[in-house]
């Protein structure tokens, strides 16, 4: 599984600890996903960001490795995301 998660200060986190930039995040998705059957990614972001940091990190996403699945990680959803093994923090 492939987590994306935007923290406070608008860093991406690629499977907690990796941390990219803006301009590295398609490449690393790319490379991340070039050997994987499914492509799924599991995206969260902190309170303090915006919808429009979330709606361009999705669209990055979806640009870099056409075909990805985004599954958003809500409050109400991130208790079972973690008991499923994508660990938060």
């Amino acid at each position: 599984m492939i987590r994306l998660w935007i923290v406070d200060e608008g860093t991406f986190v690629i499977n907690n600890p990796e941390r990219v930039t803006t301009a590295q995040l398609p490449r690393r998705l790319a490379d991340i996903c070039k050997l994987r059957w499914e492509k799924v990614l599991f995206f969260e972001a902190d309170g303090s960001v915006s919808y429009q940091q979330v709606a361009a990190a999705i669209n990055i996403a979806q640009i870099a490795v056409p075909g990805i699945r985004v599954m958003l990680i809500t409050p109400s959803t991130r208790e079972e995301c973690d008991h499923e093994g994508i660990v938060r923090r």
